[in-house]
């Protein structure tokens, strides 16, 4: 993340959805724009709960097209966030035209994790140079370089006490047709114990949400959304995973708002380095919003 550049944010987003989701590299790198979705899980604490989810249909133990589904909430720290590092990669991606999301063609095949033509999958050889690089930067090593992390993840989740059958399902190991047909629950207790929180539901809570920002501020990101809802309603065809995708985009915008100091930070890939005009209205308001977080947490 110290290279800045917007291919650091692409490898952000790649490495930690690895790792909360438990999957391969050929996974991540199959990820098109309309898989993605949120949803909203009741009852998981004083604070709304809207993981992303990712819709899977091909890897290397999926060869016939069944449907599988990955989800990670917001983490407790921002800096290792799945939905922070996706947001962020985004929003580089967003200095490229918007996709026309009321017309399938044109955004269908957009990949999230993409090379040098963002309809087409990242290379392999590309995926495994960059995670190499930096996990030779940390002193990581591994023979798995591409999933290595669907094995950590796997480890963190037991060692915070998920089960062993919560992490079966979230990594989609041996999906059996029982959970292929029948099961549509998300395994929740191994989504909670990846991103900090007791396996035991109603602890879901974050610092950093403390204070809504103003809808005003929200819209500064991904300012093309609500264009594209009013496309998307003067259509006469039913779009939902472009709604889904749309509403995703809306949520994420409260992570980028809320976490804009340590987004812009020297140590760091810099936001103001890929959204300059963004960050600097971010920081002016950033002061306000922490004032407020840190009075409510007192």
């Amino acid at each position: 993340m110290s290279d800045n550049d917007g291919d650091a944010l692409c490898d952000r987003a790649d490495f930690f959805l690895g790792h909360a989701l438990l999957a391969r590299g050929e996974t991540r790198r199959f990820i098109e724009l309309p898989d993605m979705l949120s949803l909203e899980l009741p009852d998981e604490g004083p604070q709304l709960c809207t993981p992303l989810v990712i819709l899977m249909n091909r890897g290397k133990t999926n060869q016939h097209g069944r449907i599988e589904y990955g989800a990670a909430l917001r983490c407790k720290t921002e800096l290792i966030c799945p939905l922070n590092a996706v947001a962020c990669h985004f929003l580089e991606i967003d200095l490229e035209p918007f996709p026309d999301v009321s017309c399938r063609k044109t955004w269908y095949d957009i990949r999230l994790i993409n090379g040098s033509n963002t309809t087409k999958d990242m290379l392999y050889n590309t995926q495994l140079n960059r995670i190499k690089r930096a996990s030779d930067a940390c002193g990581i090593d591994s023979t798995v370089w591409t999933h290595a992390n669907r094995g950590s993840g796997a480890k963190l989740a037991e060692t915070y006490g998920s089960s062993e059958e919560q992490i079966r399902r979230l990594g989609r190991w041996n999906a059996t047709r029982m959970e292929g047909c029948y099961l549509t629950c998300l395994p929740k207790k191994a989504m909670r114990a990846l991103a900090g929180f007791p396996t035991k539901g109603g602890s879901y809570w974050l610092h950093r949400s403390c204070v809504v920002p103003s809808y005003e501020l929200q819209r500064l990101v991904f300012p093309d959304v609500e264009k594209s809802e009013e496309l998307i309603a003067a259509s006469d065809k039913t779009e939902i995973a472009a709604g889904a995708f749309l509403k995703m985009l809306k949520h994420m915008r409260k992570e980028v708002t809320t976490t804009a100091a340590t987004m812009v930070t020297p140590a760091l890939h810099t936001l103001d380095s890929v959204v300059p005009q963004l960050a600097a209205v971010l920081m002016e308001n950033f002061e306000a919003l922490s004032g407020k977080i840190d009075a409510l947490a007192a």
